[in-house]
This record gives structure tokens, C-alpha cells and sequence, in this order.
């Protein structure tokens, strides 16, 4: 599983991506001990987004709202 820290959000502290799930976890900064875990189906091309999203100084708080709108990140669970 691959961690990756958020310093430039105000609202997203972490996102972890597990490749053999095919699982990405988002953890806020209010309370960074409860993750929500999405199912994608392509997690080396949404962290791609997630790149060029932090590159050009884009929102990565929008970036998680509009993946789970367009079904590119789908709930699965709050652990």
C-alpha cells in the first residue's frame, strides 16, 4: 500500500492507494485516524489526476468530490 501526504489541502491530511484492492483511502485532516475507502477501478490513472491536479495548484478536495460524482471513485467503507 502506498501512502501519499497532502500538505497543500485544507481538508485532505492523506490518500492511500492499494493496488491489489483496487481501493483508495482518504483521510481528513479533522480526524486523520478514520479513513474512507472508495473502489477504482484504474488507481494508477487516478493518481495521475491527482498529480496533475497538485501541479497546477488545483483543489485536491474538489478532485476526491468530482471522482466520486463521476463514479471514478465509488464508497465502499469508513474504517
Amino acid at each position: 500500500m502506498e501512502v501519499l501526504e497532502i500538505s497543500t489541502s485544507g481538508a485532505i491530511a492523506k490518500l492511500s492507494f492499494n493496488q491489489e484492492t483496487s481501493e483508495v483511502g482518504v483521510y481528513f485532516k479533522y480526524n486523520t485516524e478514520k479513513s474512507y475507502v472508495y473502489g477504482c477501478d484504474d488507481v494508477e490513472s487516478f493518481k495521475g489526476k491527482l498529480h496533475n491536479t497538485s501541479n497546477a495548484g488545483e483543489s485536491i478536495g474538489k478532485l476526491i468530490s468530482q471522482s466520486k460524482k463521476d463514479g471514478t471513485l465509488k464508497v465502499l467503507d469508513v474504517a
